[in-house]
């Protein structure tokens, strides 16, 4: 539901005259160019989201302002503009066995999980909203694949993005978050596997917010009839010491017969503010493996959509979220299902310490004439400190007959009868509750590639304080 009008809002960081300098360090199709001045007259127009706004209602906004990131905002459209980019386009190269080199182009945390002996398709690191660099095999880039910033497929592909952008995600005027975002866009991914071409190896995707601490970043991802993809796009910002503002948008098509895996994984730090909106429509029999990790920010509030629009298609969508200190995580979930025959499946689980908060809003929607549906949804939440909350609020529409839909969800602390169990068998009280913890998410990373299953899990050990448990 769209936000109320409200006054217009000051703010030094993004009023006209910012605005119009960033237009003019933009060389894009006009088309875009009025669509953002569009968004951005909604953007000014709209105040705030507040707490009379549903899906707003459990979210503190009040230690929110656009005011304090202007300096770094207008430090990044200097250095972001088109003069300065360094790669525009991916390169392409006969092999990329190799993996070494991306983590020397990379914050010194990023891709850790990353080793020789991985084999990747393609590449992509942006840090502080500027391509460093972009490789892509050979092989690929001669059947048609793309990988390259969003800007330069405007400039390069004009009719691929006009074609494909904003068909996913066309509310931009919902809320001044939003709009905002379709008005300072800057940076993220394109990418796009032609008909019937399959890929095995997959891509990994790199945004980082860097020192600018602001990200306006997008992700376009195409899947054209019958290909295959996998993809790891990992978001990170903790090198500013100030507050941070993460503001992305991903887009996701798959076409007819489409098949996609996609791993993101969300690793800001404290001081980060997110606001995220994702969504994937899927057309006839296409299916996706979808998972998505919060393991950190201030405060996080991620819309994530799959919209079942063709007849066969399928989704399922894992999501891991831990939260540590005062950080609060709003997860909301929408499972649309328009057309008969379709599947979703949707897992997400929470481990929460300190005082922090997590809240999830799950929905399924039927529509009337999808029969055969079959969609479930269940929250399962692991509270390891006394002042740590969960909140769960699934919710079903259902509108078609013939159909099964379900949902469930759970709140709880660490099961005493099982660490009676463990320490029977010889381990102590802190290995038996790291081995429970790890327990209750290993559920989701045993279904993923292992070395992103192994990297996840090593940040959840960390953040968790949950060193290796002993053998016995």
């Amino acid at each position: 539901m769209p936000q109320p009008e409200g006054l217009i809002t000051k703010s030094a960081a993004f009023d006209q005259g910012l605005f119009d300098f960033f237009l003019s360090k933009r060389r894009e199709p006009s088309w875009i160019t009025e669509r953002r001045r569009a968004a951005f007259g909604r953007f000014r127009r709209l105040s705030l989201p507040d707490r009379s706004v549903e899906e707003w209602r459990r979210i503190d906004l009040r230690a929110f302002s656009f005011d304090k990131f202007a300096p770094a905002f207008s430090e990044m459209l200097k250095s972001c503009g088109p003069d300065n980019v360094s790669c525009e386009e991916a390169v392409a190269v006969s092999s990329l066995v190799p993996i070494r080199g991306i983590v020397e182009l990379c914050p010194p945390t990023a891709a850790s999980y990353l080793d020789g002996s991985i084999e990747l398709s393609g590449f992509f690191v942006q840090v502080g909203g500027v391509l460093r660099r972009a490789l892509l095999r050979r092989e690929l880039n001669d059947k048609g694949v793309l990988l390259l910033t969003l800007e330069a497929a405007a400039r390069n592909k004009p009719e691929l993005v006009k074609r494909y952008l904003g068909k996913v995600l066309s509310d931009w005027d919902r809320d001044k978050f939003s709009a905002g975002q379709e008005a300072f866009w800057s940076g993220g991914p394109c990418f796009f596997v032609p008909e019937n071409v399959r890929v095995e190896a997959p891509f990994y995707l790199l945004v980082d917010a860097g020192e600018c601490g602001v990200d306006f970043s997008r992700a376009l991802i195409v899947l054209a009839r019958g290909s295959r993809a996998s993809i790891w796009l990992e978001l990170r910002g903790e090198a500013r010491e100030g507050p941070s503002l993460s503001s992305g948008k991903i887009e996701v098509l798959l076409e007819p017969g489409a098949r996609l895996e996609l791993v993101e994984i969300q690793n800001l730090s404290g001081r980060v503010w997110s606001f995220s909106r994702q969504r994937a429509l899927l057309e006839e029999h296409a299916q996706l493996m979808w998972l998505t990790t919060t393991l950190g920010s201030r405060l996080a509030k991620t819309d994530q959509e799959v919209i079942l629009a063709g007849d066969g298609a399928g989704a399922e969508v894992r999501g891991l979220v831990c939260t540590d200190g005062r950080e609060h995580v709003s997860l909301h979930t929408r499972q649309e299902h328009e057309s008969p025959n379709t599947r979703s499946n949707l897992l997400c689980k929470g481990t929460l310490q300190g005082e922090s908060e997590f809240v999830w809003r799950g929905m399924i929607r039927v529509w009337h004439g999808a029969l055969k549906t079959d969609a479930y949804q269940r929250n399962d939440n692991l509270l390891l400190s006394p002042a740590a909350r969960a909140r769960c609020i699934p919710g079903l529409e259902i509108e078609a007959d013939d159909v099964k839909c379900s949902h469930g969800a759970t709140v709880g602390r660490v099961d005493e009868d099982q660490v009676f169990y463990c320490t029977t068998r010889g381990l102590s009280r802190e290995d038996a509750v790291r081995l429970i913890v790890q327990g209750f998410y290993s559920t989701i990373l045993d279904d993923l590639p292992s070395p992103v299953a192994a990297g996840i899990d090593a940040i959840l050990t960390e953040r968790l304080k949950l060193g290796r448990a002993a053998s016995g």
